[in-house]
Formats: C-alpha cells, structure tokens, sequence
C-alpha cells in the first residue's frame, strides 16, 4: 500500500495577487497574515505527512505479518491433514483391522454355574473328613449363581454331571464346557455320606 502527500503551497501567490488591490499599508498587513498562514499550512501538512509515513510503515508491517501468518496456517493445515491421515491407516490397518472389527461376529456366551473346585485326593479327604477320596471337591459357591441357586453347598463332592464321571477338575472343566446356556444339567454331589442329585439351570458370561 502507497500513500503519497502532495503539497502545493499556492496560497502565497493568491495573496500577492489579492494585495495588489490595497493601499501599501494595507497590502503589507494583509501579506504578513497570509504568509502566517501559509506557515501555519505547511506545518500542519508536515505533521500530516509524518503522521501518513508512520501509518503507511504500519501497514506494511501488517501486510508481512498478515503473509507470515497465511504461511503457519497453511503449514499447519498440511501437518494435522497429516497426522489425520497417519491415524486413520494405523487404526483401520488399511482397512482390514477395521473390517475385522465391524464384521467380527460377536463371541458365544460362556456356560457359567458359578462355583469353584478341586481335584479330590486322600489327603483333602482326610483334611475334609470326606468320605471318599474321588471326585471333585467344591471349594467355593458364588451367591445367587446357578450353582448357588440349586442348592449346591461348599464341600460338597461333585461325582457326575448328566451321568457323565468327573473324576478330576480337568475332566469337569472339559465337560461343562459342552453345556449351553440356558440348559438344565444334573450334577450328582456327595454331601457327606449322603448322595445329592440336583438340576441347575446353566447360565452365561
């Protein structure tokens, strides 16, 4: 942006002309007020000037500082495009992590009864007063679980499930494993020296 101040005192000329008409006293009075004025003129568009250069200074420093500023935003609009760009091929994996997550089938429940056991053996007999040393033993019963719902009761000595052996833990992890949700099984406990038959409904997690 150029601003440019033209000056051009023709106020002096005027007066001589004006004077001219007057006597000399006159004239001389009337010469003396205008060139004051003419002064008075020029200082004022002196200062007008100085005033012109100093704004014209500041806008050519907004002018650099506005181009600085369209350069960082544009630089800064390439960088998060970027990173942008950079994200989505790390969470998508090109598309197959994303395909993967949206078309994954949901997994199947889980069969839950709800309570925990250990291999029987002479020693827990012992230790438990058990009648037997086979079997399962219960060791713990989680509260309002299927488990707990039908009755089963902590050292009780899980035998069977739907006449099916369990004689270790493993051998009742592989078997409950098969069960579905929703199914009713029969487990047959020892309690004592008392044989326990008792139907649970099998739940889920």
């Amino acid at each position: 942006m150029k601003i440019r101040v033209a000056i051009a005192p023709a106020v002096l000329a005027l007066g001589l002309l004006v004077g001219c008409s007057g006597d000399d006293g006159g004239s001389a009075g009337r010469f003396e007020e205008l060139a004051a004025e003419n002064a008075e003129i020029k200082a004022k568009l002196e200062t007008l000037g100085t005033s012109l250069r100093v704004l014209e200074n500041r806008v050519h420093e907004l002018d650099r500082d506005n181009r600085t500023l369209e350069k960082m935003l544009s630089l800064a609009e390439q960088d998060l495009r970027s990173r942008l760009l950079e994200m989505v091929q790390q969470e998508t994996g090109g598309g197959r992590r994303f395909a993967q997550r949206v078309f994954q089938p949901p997994a199947e429940p889980k069969p839950y009864l709800g309570f925990n056991a250990e291999t029987n053996s002479a020693e827990k007999a012992k230790e438990l007063e058990l009648a037997i040393e086979t079997g399962v033993v219960v060791t713990a019963v989680t509260e309002g679980a299927p488990a707990h719902v039908a009755g089963v009761q902590k050292g009780d000595v899980l035998q069977s499930v739907d006449d099916t052996a369990v004689p270790t833990r493993d051998a009742l992890v592989k078997t409950f494993a098969k069960l579905k949700p929703g199914q009713e099984c029969e487990l047959g406990l020892l309690r004592g020296k008392e044989s326990v038959k008792l139907k649970v409904k099998v739940g889920a997690r």
